[in-house]
């Protein structure tokens, strides 16, 4: 296949084996990071709110928080994830 027939091609060289599983892996590893770090977040925010004898956040308002966070890592990684395994492979095997 030819580079300018590769170009037309558009999504269809993102469908490949590589490219689903750098999305997996991509969305897996951003979607554990985010929550460690949003369990950390929320907590360090409500420990400060006690200290300072603030009034807590609603459990509602913390599991829309938490939610919100981690679905959006999990979509940032799945989409980078995507793009590095494609870089990885044309790296390792050459694949124009």
């Amino acid at each position: 296949m030819e580079k300018s027939e590769k170009r037309k091609s558009g999504w269809k060289e993102y469908l490949s084996l590589h490219s689903l599983i750098g999305s997996i892996t991509g969305a897996g590893t951003a979607y554990m990071a985010a929550q460690g770090g949003t369990l950390l977040y929320i907590a360090g925010r409500e420990t400060m709110n006690l200290v300072y004898g603030l009034p807590l956040s609603p459990i509602p308002e913390l599991l829309k928080e938490y939610a919100l966070y981690t679905s959006l890592a999990g979509a940032i990684g799945e989409v980078s994830g995507s793009f590095l395994a494609k870089k990885v492979w044309k790296g390792l095997i050459g694949d124009d």
